[in-house]
Parts: C-alpha cells; sequence; structure tokens
C-alpha cells in the first residue's frame, strides 16, 4: 500500500521520519507520566512516613529510662 506518491527512496524517507518522530513524542510522553506518577507517588507516601515517624518519636519520647 502506498502512503505517499513519491517515488520509493523518498517515500522510504518520509515513513522513517514519521517513525522517528512518534519515537520521540512516545518517549517524550512516558518522560512525562513518569514525573507524574513520581509525584503522585510522594504526595500519597510523604503523609504517611511523616505521620508514623511522629507516632514514633511520640512513643521513644515518652518511655522512660
Amino acid at each position: 500500500m502506498k502512503i505517499f506518491c513519491l517515488e520509493d527512496g523518498v517515500e522510504r524517507l518520509a515513513v522513517l521520519a514519521i517513525a522517528v518522530l512518534a519515537i520521540a513524542v512516545a518517549q517524550q510522553e512516558a518522560q512525562r507520566l513518569r514525573a507524574y506518577s513520581q509525584s503522585c507517588v510522594e504526595r500519597a507516601v510523604t503523609p504517611v512516613i511523616l505521620s508514623n515517624l511522629r507516632v514514633l518519636v511520640d512513643e521513644t519520647s515518652s518511655r522512660s529510662c
């Protein structure tokens, strides 16, 4: 199936250029999604960690030696 009405060499070059562009866009989107998911995890996990640390500090400070 012909994608473009171009000579074979030019058509192959055009298809290759489109493929390279698609790969670049996919890599950029993957990087954006990784950054977003990392920030979501940090926002979800950080309060839990801080809460657990507060409980631990409270428990250890209330103990007598």
